[in-house]
Order: structure tokens, then sequence, then C-alpha cells
């Protein structure tokens, strides 16, 4: 049987999210008060017992009527003892099932958060293998385009050199009647349109169509540049080629080289201010090849570079969502 000392000075394990120390340390200290005050009762009761059975063992001796009364006043001290008895029993199962259930919930609280943390170190994992993954992949595609613009680059440097011509040895002047070492790098003033002669009005543009030019989308402006380079004609007096459906422009460009090359293909340059032309000028047959390819190498340029830049932010948009 548990003293009141141990029921008060009884420890219990700490845990997360258990019972409050402070209300189970006062609970304790009452059914302690409690035990004592019952245990000294019992104590008083067995004294009152004894003395009352010293006096009835001389009543006895002196009066044998009064044995009824003393049985009575037995009885009622055994039931006093039994109820002692159930608050003690009473006040230990109190005590177990609390230990029992601060148990049981440290426990509990423990495994979820252990939980927890094994989900948030799988988290972090997989968003790290995905960002490696996404840097490989945008590597592997600024490789690839890389590679691309090179070989477009060598497909027209080859494209050139086998349209310019061969240079005798010992010429003062290069095919284009210029001499030699003169500086042919120097750019050259852009065309400017003339100004209406004097007199002219030019009719305003309204402003719908400015404000409809204005916020044109860059789509629609692509798309509008893309019909242009399609439906645009090159000059009468150039060789007529033919645009190869090809994304990256390779087969425009073997198209072009072959065409270049095939013997008795003339070109019709335009004629020079003193009257004479020459049907097979070089800079005209290049005029002629890089008339078609130019337009279409810039579209493609910039749709693989497009398509780079939006996988890019893809990617980075699904990186920040994710994290």
């Amino acid at each position: 049987m548990l003293t009141p000392e141990e029921i008060a000075g009884r420890d219990f394990l700490v845990s997360l999210r258990g019972y409050d120390r402070d209300e189970v340390r006062t609970f304790l200290r009452r059914v302690a008060e409690e035990a004592g005050d019952a245990r000294a009762r019992t104590a008083e009761l067995e004294q009152q017992v004894e003395r009352l059975g010293a006096e009835r063992a001389a009543a006895l001796a002196d009066r044998p009527e009064a044995l009824p009364a003393s049985i009575e006043a037995a009885a009622i001290f055994a039931e006093i003892g039994q109820e002692t008895q159930r608050i003690l029993e009473a006040a230990q199962e109190a005590g177990a099932h609390i230990r029992h259930k601060a148990r049981m919930d440290a426990d509990r609280e423990l495994h979820a958060a252990r939980a927890e943390a094994g989900q948030v170190i799988n988290d972090s994992r997989r968003r790290r293998e995905d960002a490696e993954r996404i840097l490989a992949e945008l590597r592997e595609a600024r490789v690839s385009l890389a590679e691309e613009l090179r070989a477009v680059g060598r497909a027209l440097d080859a494209t050139l050199e086998s349209l310019s011509p061969r240079e005798p040895a010992g010429s003062g002047e290069d095919p284009r009647g210029m001499p030699q070492g003169a500086d042919t790098d120097t750019p050259q003033p852009p065309e400017t349109e003339a100004p209406p002669p004097p007199g002219t009005e030019t009719p305003p543009v309204p402003e719908t169509e400015k404000r409809q030019e204005a916020e044109a989308p860059p789509d629609r402006v692509e798309q509008a540049e893309d019909a242009e380079v399609a439906g645009a004609t090159p000059p009468s007096d150039l060789p007529v080629v033919t645009a190869v459906d090809d994304d990256r422009g390779e087969g425009m460009v073997r198209v072009i080289r072959t065409r270049a090359v095939t013997p008795g293909t003339a070109v019709e340059a335009e004629p020079s201010g003193d009257g004479e032309g020459d049907a097979s000028d070089p800079h005209a047959l290049r005029d002629a090849a890089l008339a078609l390819l130019h337009p279409k190498l810039v579209r493609t340029v910039k749709r693989g570079l497009q398509e780079v830049h939006n996988f890019a932010l893809d990617r980075v948009r699904r990186a920040k969502g994710q994290a």
C-alpha cells in the first residue's frame, strides 16, 4: 500500500502536449492528504475499537446484556475501514491511468514528429533532384542551340566562300572594281526616304490605327513579319530560289549552294550607269542566294531563342512553385 508521502512525491515522464504538471501535482497532494486523513482516522478508529473492545470485555463481565451494542459498533468500524481501503485503491488507479495516458501521448507525438521530419527531408531531396535535372536540361538545350548556330554559321561561310570569285594574282582591284587596301568595312550611311515636295500635305494617321499598332501583341507582329517574308518575291532580275521547309535552314543552304555552283546558271545584273552589264557578277549571285536565306535564318534563330527562353522561364516558375 502506498503511503501519503509516496503519492505526493510521485514523478512522471515529461512529454510534449501532455498533462499540466502543476495540476497533476495538486491532485496528487489532495489524494495524499485524503489518504493521510483516512489513515489517521483508521488508526484513531482502531484505537477506539481497541478501547471499546476493552470496555466491552469489562462490561460483559459485569452485564452480559450489553453484547448486541458492541457488535453493532464493530460492524460500523469495519465498514469505515473498507471505505478507506476503496479510497486508497481509487487513488492508485487514478495515478496509474494518468501515467499510462501521458506515456501514450508522448509516444504519439514523437511518432508524428518523426514522420513529419521524414516527409520534409524527402520533399527537400525531391526538390533538389528536380532543380538539378532542370539545370541539366537547360545546359543541354544551350549546347544544342549553340551547335545549331555554329552549323548555320559554317553553312553560310561555306556558301559565301563558294560564291566569292577567285581573285587573279597581282590584281590591284577586287571584283567590285575597288582598289586593294580600300576600307571595305566602312559602313555606308542608311538610305533615307526623300522628303515630300513642299506644298504637299501628308494625310494624318487616325488615332485608332496608332493605338492598334502600339497595342499589337508580339505574336501578331511576328505572324505579320512571317507573312511579309513568305509573300515577298525576289526582283525579276534575280534567280528564283525555292525555299525548303527546314527549321534549321540547312535544306535552303543546300539548294542555294547547288543552284549557285550549277553551270549555266545565269543571273542578269542591273545595268550600270555606263550601260555595261555583267551577267556572271558574283555579288549578284550572292545577293540572289541570300535574298530568301537571310529572312529565313533570322526567323529560325529568333524562334530557337524564344523556345529556349520560354523553356527556361517555365522551369524557373515550376521550381518556384514547388519551393
